[in-house]
């Protein structure tokens, strides 16, 4: 299932189905969360043996918590979390009960729902511009991270919001932020004016975390950014080692092509991504993977010019 927040004030709701021998988007349920907001960040939730619940943030502050039922989702809650636009939502990903969410107000929230929602866990005012991105780390407990038009990224414990355990300058507004899905100790970041980085949050420091590689290609605004496919069983010398920079071997631009041959570009990348799934390891087996992943393929994506590049980093 994949949701999609539009500026129509919706969620969207699609599944990916198999139609004619061919995958598709087949569109399952549209929800409206407010005729005249726009939607503007979504998070899922969604534990073992429990249904799944979405947290929707607008652009007039609220924030919105749909709940999955027999057949579609409907919004329980609603609630004016923020004085201006709520950029970003987020649900912990160790307790389904907890989520965090920041606004154009500069200030970052948590939130439980068990609690009246007028009522937030805590409000932080250490971010000096309005907060655009959350992400919680799904392999370590109680850290999450927070991201703001300041062009600072905080590392957060959750068990005492006065002072971040981490700060670091990224040169740019932070728009997104994506924690490494393997082991939770590496950052990504889409840091608008000035392109897309990993920071390394092995281990926490103060001063900041050291940034180990960075993306610069795009000539728009640094927008969306997630990691792709490990990386497994290369030979490195095809690859740039983790020595600060991001090789573009496989990169693509998606649409806005310049090299006059779109579908060339389009016919690459899909035998690239299909190459790398072959020497993925089986996930089932987490000490095998451990031993055999070697870095990523990322995607990230630009703002006015339509672009979506594919990258690899390897460490």
């Amino acid at each position: 299932m994949l949701a999609a927040a539009l500026s129509s004030g919706d969620v969207l709701f699609l599944e990916l189905q198999e139609v004619c021998q061919n995958s598709c988007l087949v569109e399952k349920h549209r929800l409206s969360i407010g005729k005249d907001s726009i939607a503007l960040s979504l998070d899922w939730t969604a534990f073992e043996n429990d249904s799944a619940s979405v947290i929707v943030s607008d652009s007039l502050g609220n924030l919105s918590l749909c709940e999955e039922g027999q057949s579609e989702f409907s919004v329980m809650q609603q609630w004016q979390a923020h004085d201006y636009e709520a950029w970003i939502a987020a649900f912990d990903k160790w307790n389904r009960n907890v989520l965090y969410s920041g606004g154009d107000d500069c200030k970052l929230k948590g939130w439980d729902i068990r609690a009246p929602p007028t009522l937030p866990t805590f409000t932080s005012k250490q971010h000096s511009m309005g907060v655009c991105s959350i992400q919680s780390n799904k392999h370590r407990e109680h850290l999450f991270a927070s991201g703001s038009y300041d062009e600072k990224i905080l590392l957060w414990d959750n068990r005492n919001i006065k002072c971040p355990l981490s700060t670091t300058h990224v040169g740019g507004g932070v728009w997104r932020l994506k924690w490494e899905p393997l082991y939770g100790d590496h950052l990504l970041a889409a840091c608008m004016h000035n392109g897309f980085h990993i920071l390394d949050c092995t281990n926490l420091e103060e001063n900041g975390q050291k940034i180990v590689a960075s993306y610069m290609e795009h000539s728009s605004l640094a927008y969306g950014a997630d990691w792709g496919m490990p990386i497994a069983q290369l030979d490195r010398n095809q690859s740039t080692a983790g020595d600060g920079n991001a090789t573009d071997s496989i990169r693509r631009n998606i649409d806005g092509d310049t090299s006059g041959n779109a579908s060339d570009n389009r016919r690459s990348v899909e035998r690239g991504a299909a190459e790398c799934l072959k020497t993925v390891p089986n996930t089932s087996q987490h000490t095998s993977l451990t031993s055999k992943c070697l870095g990523y393929t990322l995607a990230s994506c630009s703002f006015y010019d339509h672009v979506m590049h594919l990258w690899q980093w390897c460490w």
